[in-house]
């Protein structure tokens, strides 16, 4: 068990900034993706849509970063681009 007298309280704006980062950089991640994809193989975003048996417009919304997503929505999109999310944790500095 840790000694709370060393243990610093994280500031809940502090947690939701990193979170919102954390999002962002996957989400760019898959945006990059499906770009890539799209433009090599001719991937289209309806085809990405019926793959994962979601609507194309939330599909769009999901792109376009006006949705917040899970990491259920994330884990979907990469298979649905047949990608995988590698995560590595190192230390902040």
């Amino acid at each position: 068990m840790a000694d709370k007298r060393n243990v610093r309280v994280i500031p809940k704006k502090e947690l939701l900034a990193y979170r919102a980062a954390f999002k962002l950089q996957i989400f760019r991640k898959i945006r990059k993706a499906f770009d890539s994809m799209k433009d090599r193989e001719g991937f289209s975003q309806k085809s990405l849509a019926i793959a994962l048996g979601v609507d194309e417009g939330l599909l769009s919304r999901r792109l376009r970063g006006e949705h917040d997503m899970r990491l259920e929505t994330f884990s979907d999109l990469a298979r649905g681009l047949e990608c995988k999310i590698d995560v590595m944790l190192v230390p902040i500095d």
